[in-house]
């Protein structure tokens, strides 16, 4: 039931209900390792996906739009197959499969779609207040949590801006240093690209220090340019806030590494 007790309440039904699906959730042990990759932005999809490129499921959650209709980008990724099933969240909607929560979710993509990977990210805009914790983004923690507690691998990506006018936002934004020093209540992987201008890698390594020692996370680097080619190839749109690849290179090149890095741990997990 989406949208409960207003009166645009709807019955969805959900993969849970339905006895096909009984058997693999009934056997679920857990997420074995699986790299769960968690965006604060709808834009960080398409170049993360492309990163990955591999059986991948997106989740989407109820922190902003709610119909998943509104997304170009999710129509495109699974036109491309970039997106094997998509699965709507809370009050969110629409997807190939409809979840209660994220959690369960998280077991309809490995036990039920049988997915390498899960990508985790709201729809279509976001909620903020240019607050400490005022903005829907501090999901993102909470997730990560989730997924440890699951048995997966969560990987946290860095929202990254040199264009965006508010100083809040530029380098690192401090919704990223917010989710990793005061949200999230257990460790993670957080992905910066490492063929990004090496001048503004250092000095988002440096924004980033603080809160990845305090939340004892680790800081890794992977390649994004080939997640970047791959979808500028394809013709998928590279957007955020606005603003393109040309404009913020080190934005999309690091969701696309952090695409790439939860490839190489999916493979090794195969082995």
């Amino acid at each position: 039931m989406k949208m409960r007790y207003t009166p645009m309440q709807a019955c969805t039904g959900s993969y849970e209900e339905d006895t096909a699906s009984h058997a693999a959730v009934d056997a679920f042990a857990g997420l074995a390792g699986m790299p769960v990759i968690i965006c604060e932005l709808h834009s960080m999809l398409a170049p993360t996906l492309c990163g990955f490129a591999g059986k991948a499921a997106y989740i989407m959650t109820d922190g902003a739009a709610l119909p998943i209709a509104l997304s170009r980008a999710v129509r495109q990724l699974k036109k491309l197959g970039l997106i094997d099933v998509a699965i709507t969240t809370g009050h969110a909607f629409g997807g190939d499969m409809e979840a209660v929560n994220v959690h369960s979710a998280l077991v309809a993509a490995t036990a039920v779609a049988g997915c390498d990977c899960a990508v985790v990210a709201m729809g279509p805009g976001i909620v903020g207040t240019g607050t400490r914790y005022g903005f829907s983004g501090v999901e993102q923690g909470w997730i990560a949590d989730a997924v440890n507690r699951m048995g997966g691998r969560p990987i946290i990506v860095p929202r990254l801006s040199r264009a965006d006018p508010r100083l809040r936002h530029q380098v690192v934004s401090h919704h990223t240093l917010t989710v990793l020093r005061d949200i999230c209540c257990t460790s993670v992987t957080c992905v910066l690209a490492s063929d990004m201008d090496p001048g503004f890698q250092g000095s988002a390594r440096a924004r980033l220090a603080d809160a990845i020692c305090r939340g004892t996370h680790t800081l890794v680097s992977s390649t994004g340019c080939e997640g970047v080619e791959r979808a500028i190839s394809q013709g998928i749109e590279l957007s955020t806030m606005g603003r393109g690849f040309e404009e913020e290179p080190e934005f999309f090149l690091t969701c696309a590494a952090a695409g790439n890095y939860a490839r190489a741990l999916a493979r090794r997990q195969e082995k």
